[in-house]
């Protein structure tokens, strides 16, 4: 059934009994076909013998351990070079304190 609609499809596409017949002709007995790439057997060549799992997750902890010590290194030095020391502990209360409780109100220069 499948064969005689594609016959139908073709007629009315306008194709003779002919070119119908050679076209149907390779489905109903294929042939190998010279245009086929031919697919020659080649011999196996030994794979490469891969590692364990193992030894994946030893180098993953290994990477890993490599990388908190990297920043723990940058904690430590954004430590030491904040630039943000208060010199009078005393004094920055006092501030901090005073805008808590009277906020700088920046319109009442605009009025």
């Amino acid at each position: 059934m499948d064969n005689l609609d594609k016959i139908l499809k073709l007629v009315e596409a306008g194709y003779t009994k002919d070119e119908i017949s050679s076209l149907l002709s390779p489905e109903i007995s294929p042939e190998p076909s010279s245009l086929e790439p031919e697919i020659k057997e080649e011999p196996e060549e030994p794979k490469e013998k891969l590692p364990d799992q193992s030894e994946y997750i030893a180098a993953m902890k290994d990477i890993t351990d490599e990388f908190k010590k990297i920043r723990d290194d940058l904690r430590r030095s954004a430590l030491i070079s904040d630039s943000s020391q208060i010199t009078d502990p005393l004094e920055e209360s006092r501030k901090v304190l005073a805008s808590i409780i009277d906020p700088p109100n920046l319109k009442k220069g605009n009025e």
